[in-house]
């Protein structure tokens, strides 16, 4: 479930930053253009509940919906 919700988040908008790490030397940051507060994840109920766990684990903040199929 991780790696198809890392997936969905690959093909997000990103922002690349310089930044300057502890040792001195710059690297490269990218983050999500959106905070996870503004996503909402909406799982069919039963079979989408398997991924929740993980969604939160990448994505804290998000808000949850449900369908009922």
């Amino acid at each position: 479930m991780r790696l198809l919700i890392e997936e969905a988040l690959a093909r997000e908008p990103v922002i690349v930053e310089k930044r300057l790490s502890p040792t001195g030397s710059f690297y490269t940051h990218t983050d999500l253009k959106f905070k996870g507060e503004e996503y909402c994840a909406i799982p069919i109920i039963r079979s989408g509940d398997s991924m929740l766990h993980e969604l939160f684990e990448l994505l804290p903040g998000v808000t949850v919906g449900k369908v009922l199929i």
